[in-house]
């Protein structure tokens, strides 16, 4: 397929979001603002025809099991499992399954091998807008991410309206990508949008790992959408049982970024040694980068045992490792930690390893942290033993150990001449597949044929 980012010109993005408000801003802000989603509004036709769409795809579902789910929430004795877990068990905490139970489910994933992304479509640019939305609440790599999906449409020659849930709903295009459901239909003004209006057109782009709350928090809205997108081809694959769905990364293009003036004072970075006076390259060589090993991420027992072990070991290193403390709310930039998702793709950028430890025992491919963070910085990414990933391969284009071989691993791409020589090498070819297969134009015509063979765009 042809790169025709040079025949046609690119497309335009026009930022539709009001300024923040500051008083929005609030600890209560940041809680799901309870059952006021779309399984509450039962009233109309149009209603009851989705209802009737999210309840046939939740029972084909293969993840949702009714016993599983009598057995984690005792209190649904006397309902059918999914209707309780529609009205009432979708706003819980509890678990929709045991984790012994997700461990069959998805055992199957770590024997099938994915296939790779094939070529971008040869596609006119839509006339048509295309709308992707975030929460302005939720946590700021989704925001990210959304503006990474914005700025592949345009780069594929599409107008882009980008937005979030404060915007008019009566404003919108027809072709919307929501990222990240479970935070942008459940705070803030978010329940406003769970509407059929907005869902039966919708496409809904998931970021979460199938067995957390988070995923099937957004769930019920996910099966009443169009389609579905996912960073995970695993979750993906699972959605397509049931519905229309696709694995589509957004597009990077590693470049040279600046150090933001007004970041430097963040306390993370007060004392930063490390830090550069202009810009860091993604090309400098890992020989010329004075962090040795970075690690940004949540706060789990997993991740504490594992960092307690081996913290003798990496005391022997240049490292900087945050681990962000439980039920801080999602990391946003007017928190009380500030930015930190800047932080960390400095740090990235600066880094010779990258690490990924799982939260739990479920070894999901983090996209955000290996690709975004780590391979598009030119930073190595060194991650646990994960699912096999399309493109992606182990010892290529990536590290992985299971956690208890992870610090032998660290040691030998670190201190051997031979382990040095073949992170060296990982890190270009991390740096040019990022520039061929996902570039920005590449990713975002693939996203438009998607969009086109659901019907909610003429591309």
């Amino acid at each position: 397929s042809r790169d025709r980012a040079s025949a046609d010109p690119p497309g335009r993005i026009e930022d539709i979001r009001p300024p923040e408000d500051p008083s929005l801003l609030t600890p209560r802000a940041f809680r799901p603002a309870g059952p006021a989603g779309f399984p509450a509004y039962p009233l109309s036709p149009a209603a009851w025809w989705l209802l009737g769409r999210v309840r046939h795809r939740l029972t084909r579902f293969p993840l949702f099991a009714p016993r599983e789910y009598r057995r984690c929430h005792p209190g649904a004795a006397g309902y059918l499992p999914h209707l309780h877990y529609l009205h009432r068990g979708m706003y819980q905490t509890r678990p929709t399954a045991t984790p012994v139970f997700f461990a069959k489910a998805l055992a199957e994933r770590l024997r099938e091998v994915p296939p790779d992304t094939g070529p971008a479509p040869d596609i006119q640019a839509p006339s048509a807008a295309v709308g992707v939305y975030a929460s302005s609440l939720g946590n700021c790599f989704m925001t990210e991410i959304a503006d990474d999906l914005a700025a592949s449409l345009a780069a594929a020659g599409a107008r882009v309206i980008r937005g979030d849930e404060r915007c008019s709903r009566a404003g919108r295009p027809k072709a919307c990508i929501f990222v990240a459901p479970h935070e942008f239909f459940t705070l803030g003004r978010g329940p406003a949008w769970a509407r059929p209006a907005v869902l039966c057109d919708a496409v809904l782009y998931g970021t979460e790992q199938p067995q957390t709350t988070w995923f099937w928090r957004a769930l019920p809205l996910t099966l009443a959408a169009r389609g579905a997108m996912d960073l995970s081809w695993h979750t993906a694959a699972l959605l397509g049982q049931v519905m229309p769905s696709r694995a589509l990364l957004p597009g990077l293009r590693p470049a040279p970024f600046p150090v933001p003036a007004g970041l430097r004072s963040h306390p993370l970075l007060a004392g930063a040694w490390w830090l550069p006076n202009d810009r860091i390259d993604p090309r400098t060589p890992l020989a010329e980068r004075p962090l040795d090993l970075v690690f940004f991420g949540g706060d789990t027992p997993v991740r504490d045992r594992f960092f307690a072990r081996n913290a003798a070991r990496f005391a022997g290193y240049d490292t900087l490792i945050y681990l962000r403390k439980r039920g801080r709310g999602p990391v946003h930039p007017r928190n009380v930690e500030g930015d930190l998702c800047t932080c960390a793709l400095l740090a990235c950028g600066r880094a010779k390893l990258t690490l990924s430890v799982h939260r739990d025992a479920f070894g999901f491919f983090e996209w955000h942290r290996l690709v975004r963070q780590a391979m598009a910085t030119g930073s190595v990414a060194v991650t646990e033993s994960c699912f096999p990933v399309p493109d992606f391969r182990p010892g290529v284009h990536y590290f992985c150990a299971d956690a208890g071989h992870l610090p032998q691993l660290i040691d030998w791409l670190l201190r051997t001449p031979d382990g040095r020589a073949q992170a060296e090498s990982c890190r270009r070819r991390c740096l040019d597949l990022l520039s061929d297969l996902f570039s920005p134009d590449r990713a975002g015509r693939r996203i438009l044929q998607f969009l086109a063979e659901l019907g909610v765009l003429h591309a």
